[in-house]
């Protein structure tokens, strides 16, 4: 490829990311242009995004992606000696060092707006001298990055704008940095107090693009106090002016309408619980992402997931990302799995039954459609084939623990 046209595809690609909005398709631009691993964060130096996601070999790189946080302090003797001069209108600072820890080239790099630090991109560069048009690319992604974060500046006369771009912010940030309690701050002089999450899963494709943009643009007609945007490939609706907790499933009408529009958008929602502090948003994204992914595995032909309908089936999902389930499980449960594989019998899901009603003969017997004499029968045999006290505490905790994490990566039905 030719200096000429490194430059030329960068300003495609990063055209096309500005079309998409928001930092991680900049990132994504600059990523699959260079090849340089980035680490990217907010003004609290707490990591936004990382590319890649895993060790590169890269010393310095490596050791940012273990941290989780930004350098910030490598700028202080920089600001001192630099920031004073700078003028006003300065967008972004660059500034080509030796790393820390490796004599391996960084590239660091401020964002500003209005003359404050919003946030900081390090570049690690994989050949030894960057030619002036591979440094032009990172100038690109600073000025986009630039543009990006002063939209929320730039836009307060327009409200439905300034609600979309707020919420964006605090779904990206650190929960606790300056720039999303800023924004929640913001958010809040919008919205109404009492809200809830709506995510549906969209899938992110092409061919789900319109479908999303035209499913963000309806639901904001639908209601001045319902804001939907995408993020990480899914449509993401906060809803306000909810006045007080409601009860399971009896969603206000307008949350309603909005669940209705999504499944005639055949796409899957999860629901949150009520909140009331919109600088909880991001902690409520992920409880209705979890819901609705659980969902949709467990369930795969209802079309609206609530939180209370999973619960607490969405605390072990974290924990089994990119970990086999089975590094978790009890000696006994690996036993149990393997005999119903083997023999076609249904000790795990009468075990399940069985300790998740509190050990109820009468109500385990209900949810498994069994007479009571069966189920016992059943628990008789699991006691005496697999030497399970059922008295000890600590193992029945454990159990019943393993049993909720198959159901969120074993499903029974897969």
């Amino acid at each position: 490829m030719s200096n000429g046209s490194l430059t030329d595809k960068a300003q495609n690609k990063m055209f096309e990311a500005l079309l998409k909005g928001g930092i991680k398709p900049l990132l994504d631009a600059v990523y699959d242009i260079l090849g340089w691993p980035v680490i990217f964060g907010d003004d609290s130096s707490n990591v936004i995004y990382q590319l890649p996601t895993t060790e590169t070999g890269i010393e310095d790189f490596d050791y940012l992606l273990r941290e989780k946080r930004v350098p910030m302090e490598i700028y202080i003797d920089f600001h001192k000696k630099y920031f004073d001069s700078m003028l006003k209108d300065t967008q972004y600072s660059m500034i080509i060092r030796d790393g820390l820890n490796e004599k391996r080239l960084q590239i660091l790099n401020h964002i500003y707006v209005e003359g404050k630090v919003v946030a900081t991109a390090v570049f690690h560069p994989t050949n030894e001298d960057p030619t002036s048009d591979e440094l032009e690319v990172v100038r690109m992604f600073c000025r986009a990055a630039t543009a990006e974060y002063q939209k929320l500046n730039r836009i307060d006369r327009f409200p439905v704008q300034r609600k979309l771009m707020a919420l964006t912010m605090v779904l990206e940030r650190h929960a606790n940095s300056p720039s999303a309690l800023d924004a929640a701050a913001k958010l809040s002089e919008d919205l109404p107090g009492g809200y809830l999450i709506i995510l549906c899963l969209s899938g992110g494709d092409a061919s789900t693009e319109n479908l999303a943009t035209f499913f963000c643009s309806t639901v904001i007609k639908m209601n001045v106090d319902a804001i939907p945007v995408t993020f990480e490939d899914n449509i993401i609706v906060l809803c306000g002016g909810i006045k007080k907790p409601f009860e399971q499933k009896e969603y206000p009408h307008f949350v309603q309408r909005i669940l209705d529009l999504a499944k005639q958008f055949s796409m899957p929602a999860g629901v949150t619980t009520w909140f009331s502090k919109l600088s909880d948003t991001k902690a409520y994204y992920h409880q209705a992402l979890y819901t609705a992914r659980i969902g949709c595995k467990l369930e795969p032909k209802k079309a609206v997931y609530d939180f209370f309908d999973y619960s607490p089936l969405q605390v072990f999902a974290p924990a089994l990302v990119g970990h086999d389930v089975n590094t978790f499980l009890h000696p006994v449960l690996i036993r149990i799995l393997a005999w119903d594989n083997k023999y076609q019998t249904e000790y795990r899901k009468t075990l399940s039954a069985y300790l998740l009603s509190g050990r109820n003969n009468k109500q385990a017997a209900q949810n498994l459609s069994i007479h009571q004499n069966t189920l016992l029968y059943r628990i008789s045999k699991i006691k005496e084939q697999f030497s399970i006290n059922f008295s000890d505490t600590r193992l029945t905790t454990t159990l019943i623990c393993n049993l909720l994490m198959l159901d969120v990566a074993l499903p029974e039905n897969e």
